[in-house]
């Protein structure tokens, strides 16, 4: 009676102290609620990137949703880090993507080139090539491609296409 006694302690004990952490507390971490549109705390949050919606920058209407495959991706490519440097180009659409963060706000994020999405700080819908506070991660090409059948191929430029004409 003696050790089932002890036994049951040490097994009530581990219950109390082995219960998982409950929800609420994953959703108030720095790094997923109070980002500041941050690269870097997007980084951070990368495994708990929910969805991806491609929304119009005048009017804040989501055009399109990406699909698990595309959105798990995006997650492992993200999850690489902040590229050092910026894409000398300015965003090809006239469209945001949000990242929706599960238990958090979200971020917005240009997508610029075929392969980096650009974050703004100070102002997540106007695109900031030349801010100091912009930052970049990189993303699959097949984002790029996920935007192109959902919005339309982007106009082509002349410093794009290498078709500029001679001095």
């Amino acid at each position: 009676m003696r050790f089932a006694r002890a036994t049951g302690l040490m097994i009530a004990s581990c219950v109390l102290a082995c219960r998982p952490t409950p929800r609420t507390e994953v959703a108030t971490t720095p790094a997923v609620v109070q980002h500041g549109n941050d690269a870097a705390a997007l980084v951070a949050a990368a495994s708990h990137i929910v969805a991806i919606e491609i929304v119009a920058i005048d009017d804040r209407r989501v055009i399109a949703s990406c699909d698990a495959a595309l959105l798990d991706a995006v997650r492992t490519s993200i999850a690489g880090g902040v590229k050092d440097g910026l894409t000398a180009t300015p965003p090809a659409w006239p469209v945001v993507l949000r990242l929706v963060v599960d238990g958090g706000a979200p971020f917005v994020a240009h997508l610029v080139g075929h392969d980096r999405l650009r974050l703004c700080p100070d102002e997540p819908f106007v695109d900031c090539v030349g801010s100091p506070a912009a930052r970049e991660v990189a993303v699959p090409f097949e984002l790029f491609e996920d935007v192109a059948r959902n919005v339309g191929m982007p106009p082509r430029l002349e410093y794009r296409t290498g078709d500029a004409p001679p001095i």
